[in-house]
């Protein structure tokens, strides 16, 4: 299987996306909650992370890998995408954050989303590569929710079209 010509092509059996949110309040018309992508291998990150987001009202989708994290993006149309960069070979075969990145930029539904990078990677050239793709943020692991909250309310208020120079959060907790 050629994994850079169709990201969900012969994956279905492979897939890990699912979709949480929290229970509509059908006495009131309160909007929909904003939808967020979460894409980490970790499991313990992606559930640490999508507890901390639907405490704050957002219905949050996870992919462990990346032909689900684009099924996910078709399916979900999220608002916003939390990107960690890398994952194992036996997660990923050729993906990295960057591909993903690339192919959800490819989708007409995720090409304006902003993307926030959270890594566990060290170093300027990755701040660098992901800041010359257009991300809305940049943040080093092990995350300081409090910041990447603030970030996403932010990103999810402002236009579709991500700025020029993402913040770069190095505080940790």
């Amino acid at each position: 299987m050629n994994m850079n010509t169709n990201p969900t092509e012969g994956t279905s059996s492979r897939l890990s996306a699912r979709t949480t949110a929290r229970p509509a309040n059908k006495s009131t018309s309160q909007p929909a909650p904003r939808r967020i992508l979460v894409v980490d291998d970790d499991t313990v990150v992606l559930k640490a992370t999508e507890l901390k987001l639907k405490a704050h009202g957002y219905a949050v989708t996870t992919a462990a890998d990346g032909p689900s994290a684009i099924q996910a993006a078709r399916a979900e149309r999220p608002d916003l995408i939390l990107l960690d960069l890398n994952f194992p070979p036996d997660v990923a075969l050729t993906w990295d954050g960057f591909s993903i990145m690339s192919w959800l930029r490819r989708l007409e539904s995720t090409k304006n989303v902003p993307i926030i990078i959270f890594t566990g990677l060290q170093g300027n050239t990755h701040y660098e590569r992901a800041r010359a793709a257009g991300v809305a943020g940049f943040f080093h692991k092990p995350l300081d929710y409090s910041p990447l909250i603030s970030l996403i309310e932010l990103r999810l208020k402002a236009s579709p079209v991500a700025p020029s120079h993402p913040v770069k959060a190095t505080a940790k907790v």
